[in-house]
């Protein structure tokens, strides 16, 4: 039988070792799922399945499950982005900022543009 991690990494979702102002709605642990590996839907629905891991029987439609860092994304942009390590989070503030509003309340993300 091979063996495999169902994850590659898990974070606190603001990003630290520790959580002074943590979120209401946010979830405490980001989890990044292995390739091939998700939690299921009930689960993402806020439901506790009987079974840990499972066969995911459903076709592919595409999910924000995966550890990011197997996933690069792309951004286009015509700013020139200011830092070597943008993030997902980043982008969210850098366009609020654009429409002049600042960063909500929890948010961890940096102005990149």
């Amino acid at each position: 039988m091979a063996y495999a991690f169902v994850f590659d990494q898990s974070t606190r979702a603001n990003g630290t070792s520790s959580s002074p102002e943590q979120s209401d709605v946010a979830p405490d642990l980001i989890v990044g799922y292995a390739r091939a590996y998700r939690a299921s839907w009930h689960t993402a629905l806020g439901g506790v399945p009987p079974a840990l891991v499972e066969d995911n029987t459903d076709a592919w439609v595409g999910d924000h499950c995966i550890n990011a860092a197997d996933v690069p994304g792309v951004l286009f942009s015509t700013g020139r982005v200011r830092v070597e390590d943008p993030q997902l989070k980043d982008v969210t503030v850098s366009l609020l900022r654009l429409f002049g509003i600042g960063p909500g309340q929890g948010m961890s993300g940096r102005d990149i543009l």
